[in-house]
């Protein structure tokens, strides 16, 4: 094996030497270097499969392996002569990932791929946990969707039946779902030092049961069964029928000798060593060697000590001897107080299970000449081990006692129902009587063991391994049924199949898995199975449990503990998740009402209240649907039964109803860009969420897909405690809105904004509302002002237009038609994002005197110079003034055709509009005749630029189609910056795109684009409302993709298409402080000429 491993790695680094100088060179430097494969939209997810083994289809090779992630298909290698690189130049499939690493590369281009859409594909191959994942595997129990819309529960997964490998399937199945085992071979970490290929496939099937990334809701154990067949040199094999009990010894001593902490010696089978230091494990038709003091996970988990007396007969002595016999018969009473003639020797040995034997079935019919199926609790077997009960060995003739002396952490109960005389094997169908929770075992410890202090002698069961009867036996089932003929008579095997009874903790749920086959079943049903093997979990210490009162107690506290029984709604498969929609206004669909509504779970109306006088109480009565859930606190009730459900499995639907985020979840939801699937099998990235048009609202929904993506007013709105004392319906839909577009639980790929829409149409007093045509900047203005004036750290007040206050510490803001009195100190998330200085220079033109002041004005005149030094005849005032956004004038079209008879669209560098804030150039005022110039006093976090297209002259709105050439990174503001800014030490004047709204001219004249389209024309003449619609660009930090919304309409697309759309609102975000920038460079050169 180890030399094996050395030539893999040699050919993988021969092989991957020349192609991997370029990748590594690519790694190291930026982001922007990395190649984007064009070729992503060929995968095909639903014909990959990893459970495989990994050989290729060509030349059956199993090193260097690679898969086709566009057929499925496995190949070796991906140089030019590779298998892998003549089949992309074949069948034109160029996208391949590497088995082993998980590396995605592009032939026959030979460039490794980097793109957070292929998470899913990597954590389907190889699903990768972190310590905090692992911790609530046992916690969170919400379902997961696969490829074709289907949900399964992370852990309850099925296993293929490949060839009578059931008896395998169980066993894993059951050992999965012990917390210790499963969170140690989930942890790659703790064996990757060891060569095994078991430990290896044992522990990527322990991953990919509980991974939330599965293509399909079942796995394949094929490796899995390989290197079973492998390590027990073919006595597992697939193909032949084996008992789980034989199998689940030989596992576990398996792993205890691959994980034990000594050096692993191998011996032959006739040199069985006996040393007192060594144990003799018998596997694989060898002896293995382990210390006794060998510990491993194994042990940890399942070994416990019991202490066997042996009681051998004493042979009778010669007649010569009697005297001698006599005089020593104390003390052979002493060795013997129980029976007289036997001597007693006593031996503490581990376990890693207890065998219990089942009473023989009764032969003989009753008197309605049925058999009866015999029944006995496993208190009754659990005598063998009260330490006073003898065992008779029919061989040499002594007798034993067994006592427990040290617990197990998990303790496995196998039942032995099969018996083989060599003929057929026979089975037993006692049914034994076991409990689900508090089996106590406290009578069967020794005395030295229930002295110990925080014993906890409880159990509860985890899985039970079942063996179903065939068909054609199972069906006589009952009191006239033969044990038998149900048991079976074959040559050596017996017939029928097994599964096992599971219980997810997180969902406090019981499934019964037969191979691919995942159903509920009520606990009372488990009980009544014909049990095989059992994993009991040990109960924490409880000082109020009462060990020597155990039958009372256990009455009482199953009396008192009913709280904990919570009722199990039988109604939960009637829930049609696909008729589920929160999006529209809570209001009652019979009743009109909005208080205290309801949504039915079954067919997804809307009723209120759940009393006996409700409508959604007479719908559960008339219909039959039963289960509702509160709209306001999520709470699912039963009705008419009114009692409340409890299910983890319900939590996609509270999340889809209002979902919840965790600081941890939104402090990564920019890092994590991995797609999520909805009901229907297609997948959306939390953030990149179609909203849906209702009526002329795209302008709106542009805007608040813009604001969606500014990181800090995102997670100020996600975390509802920011805002929950404020009563304002604007707020928490806005909120509510937020946690959707960003949530991994929608059940479609895209949100209807109705009940926004109604906020904002109540705030706006019908200002902005559905059917009606809105310009997008007039919208972003009033939404940024009264965000601001709701969330404003002093009291609202509301006065009426007339009393408008213009004190010196107050601000007018003028929404709904009414004076807002706000301070000028008040500050939000608002003013904290997007809030900045411009200082503004007035030069008003100086009026003329009279011939009597002539003199005056003379005497004066130095001073008016020195007032305006830039221009004669002016004085300037300088006021700084906050902004939320900078508007910019595009200039106008040309109206005159060029020498080719049509008329060009110009372009212009935001560069030159932006010269507007440089302090120097003078913009003209119309009406009084006085000149402004502006530049920037303090920068925003988030800058927003407003570009006017548009121009109303009362008449009809025209749009003005110029190109504004602009930068998606490093859009730099030092020249727009007062000296005394630039002068600040860190200050970073560079600025990323987040987000771009454009706007779309109406089909009849997009289409006329072009050298050739008139400009005129292509704006339209309409009355006071433009047509068309508007999209929005916005980029996903997670992915550093770009993506194009247009309502539900979500495609890729490329950074430089987008600088080359009409480009209307800008949303920018300010970058980390670069030491390195040329803007440092510019401003100590400045200094420097000062």
């Amino acid at each position: 094996m180890k030399r094996n491993r050395e030539t893999y790695e040699q050919k993988v680094k021969e092989e991957n030497k020349v192609f991997d100088n370029n990748n590594n060179n690519n790694n190291n430097s930026n982001n922007d270097d990395i190649i984007q494969c064009p070729y992503l939209d060929t995968i095909n997810r639903e014909v990959l499969d990893f459970d495989f083994e990994k050989q290729c289809s060509v030349s059956l090779a199993n090193i260097n392996i690679y898969a086709c992630l566009v057929c499925g298909r496995y190949f070796q290698g991906r140089g030019k002569k590779s298998p892998a690189y003549y089949h992309s130049l074949q069948v034109d499939h160029h996208v391949f990932i590497n088995l082993r690493t998980g590396d995605i590369y592009c032939l026959p281009d030979q460039y490794q791929v980097f793109d957070n859409s292929l998470k899913d594909i990597q954590n389907a191959l190889n699903p990768t946990f972190t310590k905090q994942e692992i911790a609530r595997l046992d916690i969170d129990g919400k379902s997961v969707r696969t490829l074709d819309g289907k949900t399964y529960i992370p852990g309850i997964v099925g296993l293929n039946n490949i060839k009578h490998n059931d008896s395998i399937n169980v066993v894993i199945q059951s050992l999965l779902h012990v917390p210790v085992l499963r969170n140690y071979f989930i942890e790659e970490e703790n064996y990757k030092d060891i060569d095994s290929g078991l430990l290896n496939s044992y522990g990527e099937m322990n991953r990919k049961v509980w991974s939330k990334d599965l293509f399909r809701g079942h796995i394949s154990p094929h490796e899995l069964l390989q290197a079973i067949r492998e390590n027990s040199n073919k006595r597992f094999r697939i193909g032949q029928k084996m008992d789980p009990g034989e199998f689940l010894v030989w596992f576990l001593n398996e792993l205890h000798y691959l994980l034990q902490n000594n050096a692993m010696t191998e011996q032959p089978l006739k040199k069985r060593l006996t040393n007192n230091n060594e144990v003799v494990v018998n596997n694989n038709q060898q002896a293995r060697i382990v210390s006794k003091k060998a510990t491993s996970i194994i042990t940890d988990c399942f070994q416990g000590k019991v202490r066997v007396t042996t009681y051998e007969k004493i042979k009778k002595k010669k007649n010569k001897e009697e005297n001698e016999e006599e005089n020593n018969n104390k003390k052979k009473k002493k060795e013997s107080k129980k029976l007289v003639g036997y001597s007693s020797k006593k031996k503490t040995i581990p376990f890693l299970y207890l065998t219990l034997d089942v009473p023989p079935a009764p032969v003989f019919k009753d008197s309605l000449e049925k058999n009866q199926i015999p029944q006995v609790p496993l208190f009754v077997l659990l005598e063998k081990f009260n330490g006073e009960q003898l065992l008779h060995q029919t061989i040499s003739g002594n007798k034993q006692s067994f006592i427990i002396t040290q617990l197990p952490r998990y303790l496995i109960i196998y039942i032995k129902r099969f018996t083989d005389n060599h003929y057929f094997t026979e089975k037993n169908p006692t049914i034994v009587n076991f409990p689900i929770k508090d089996l106590d075992l406290y009578d069967y410890c020794s005395k030295k063991l229930r002295k110990k202090k925080n014993l906890s002698t409880t159990y509860n069961l985890l899985a039970n391994i079942v063996h179903v009867s065939p068909e054609e036996d199972s069906s006589n089932t009952g009191s006239s049924a033969d044990p038998k003929k149900k048991a079976g008579k074959q040559h050596k095997k017996i017939a029928g199949s097994y599964k096992v009874d599971i219980l997810n903790k997180a969902n406090n749920r019981w499934f019964s898995i037969e191979d691919l086959i995942v159903n509920d079943i009520l606990p009372t049903l488990i009980t009544l199975s014909e049990a095989y093997i059992q994993i009991y979990e040990q109960q924490p210490y409880n000082p109020n449990h009462d060990n020597n009162n155990e039958s009372n107690n256990n009455n009482n506290n199953n009396n008192n503990s009913n709280n904990d029984d919570i009722i199990q709604c039988p109604y939960l498969d009637t829930i049609n998740r696909e008729v589920l929609d929160f999006d529209f206004e809570k209001q009652c669909s019979v009743s009109l009402a909005n208080i205290n509504i309801y949504a039915c779970l079954v067919c997804g109306r809307y009723f209120q209240g759940r009393g006996k006088k409700s409508p959604a109480y007479y719908h559960s009565l008339q219909v039959d649907h039963h289960v509702f859930i509160n709209l306001r606190t999520g709470d699912i009730y039963c009705l008419p039964d009114q009692y409340q459900v409890f299910d983890n499995s319900l939590k996609d639907i509270q999340n889809a109803l209002n979902p919840t985020f965790t600081k941890q979840e939104i402090a990564r939801l920019d890092i994590d860009g991995k797609s999520v699937r909805t009901l229907d099998g297609k997948t959306y990235i939390p953030g990149i969420v179609g909203l849906n048009n209702i009526k002329h609202n795209d302008s709106i929904n542009v805007v608040i897909q813009s604001l969606l993506h500014v990181p800090v007013l995102r997670n100020y709105f996600i975390e509802e405690e920011n805002y929950k004392d404020i009563d304002s319906g604007l707020l928490n839909s806005y909120g509510e809105m937020n946690r959707k577009v960003w949530s991994k639980d929608l059940f479609r790929g895209h949100i209807s904004p109705h009940e926004l829409l109604q906020a904002i149409r109540e705030n706006s007093n019908k200002r902005f509302r559905i059917g009606q045509k809105m310009d997008p900047g007039e919208f972003l203005v009033w939404f940024l002002n009264e965000l601001h004036y709701l969330l404003q750290n002093n009291a609202m007040t509301e006065q009426p237009l007339k009393k408008r206050l213009t004190n010196n510490n107050e601000v007018v803001v003028n929404n709904n038609q009414q004076a807002r009195i706000v301070s000028k100190k008040a500050t939000s998330i608002i003013t904290d994002c997007f809030q900045g200085k411009v200082r503004v220079t007035t030069y008003e033109k100086i009026k003329k005197k009279k011939n009597k002041e002539e003199n005056e004005e003379e005497n004066n005149n130095k001073k008016k110079k020195k007032e305006s030094k830039k221009l004669v005849g002016y004085s300037s005032k300088k006021k700084t003034i906050p902004f939320l956004y900078l508007t910019l004038d595009v200039p106008p079209a040309p109206v005159f055709k060029d020498s080719l008879e049509k008329n060009q669209i110009p372009q212009v560098p935001l560069f030159v509009l932006l010269e507007k804030f440089n302090g120097e150039q003078l913009l003209h005022q119309t009406i009084s005749g006085n000149k402004q110039s502006f530049i920037i006093t303090q920068l925003p976090r988030y800058l927003i630029i407003y570009i006017k297209r548009f121009t109303d002259n009362h008449y009809f709105t025209e749009k003005n189609p110029t190109i504004v050439n602009f930068p998606i990174k490093d859009l730099d503001l030092y020249d727009y910056c007062s000296k005394k800014l630039r002068k600040k030490k860190n200050l970073s004047t560079t600025y990323n795109l987040l987000a771009n709204i454009v706007h779309v001219s109406p089909e009849e004249d997009s289409s006329n684009t072009g050298s050739s389209a008139d400009p005129k024309k292509k704006a339209g003449k309409q009355h006071k409302k433009i047509a068309g619609s508007y999209k929005v660009d916005i980029l996903n930090k997670a992915n550093n993709r770009w993506f194009s919304i247009e309502d539900l309409i979500v495609n890729d697309i490329l950074p430089t298409l987008i600088t080359l759309s009409e480009a209307y609102i800008q949303i920018y975000e300010q970058q980390p402080y670069n030491p390195n920038h040329d803007n440092n460079n510019e401003s100590n050169n400045n200094n420097n000429n000062n």
